[in-house]
């Protein structure tokens, strides 16, 4: 699920629908590390979360921009240290420092003092 405020509908639909070792349920995989997401991992309405780090989202796309203003190449695509998490995986250490909002980029913009970035030198 790509929207992050689809998943409860769509959890809510199919918990009213029976299913059998021959057709299970579908896995409900959301978009976005946001704290209702990872709540709802914990308590098993859904079943992973794909994960990402909006900090680097957000300065590889104004790198990426700033970077074509200056006439230098671009890159087609850029990793942002993307992972899928499952329940299981989420009393890791490693797991919950990256799901961590100061360390993720998650945490409020303001309270991560502004660096501009001018076109013109």
């Amino acid at each position: 699920i790509a929207d992050p405020d689809a998943w409860p509908e769509v959890a809510r639909i199919l918990a009213g629908m029976a299913f059998t070792p021959a057709s299970p349920r579908p896995a409900i995989l959301v978009y976005g590390n946001r704290k209702d997401t990872i709540d709802a991992l914990r308590s098993g309405a859904i079943d992973a979360v794909t994960a990402d780090c909006p900090y680097l989202v957000g300065y590889y796309a104004m790198r990426s921009a700033v970077d074509a203003a200056r006439g230098k190449p671009v890159a087609a695509q850029r990793n942002v240290a993307t992972k899928i998490i499952t329940a299981d995986k989420l009393a890791d250490p490693k797991v919950a420092e990256f799901l961590d909002p100061a360390s993720s980029g998650t945490a409020p913009q303001m309270d991560r003092p502004a660096k501009p970035v001018f076109l013109e030198q």
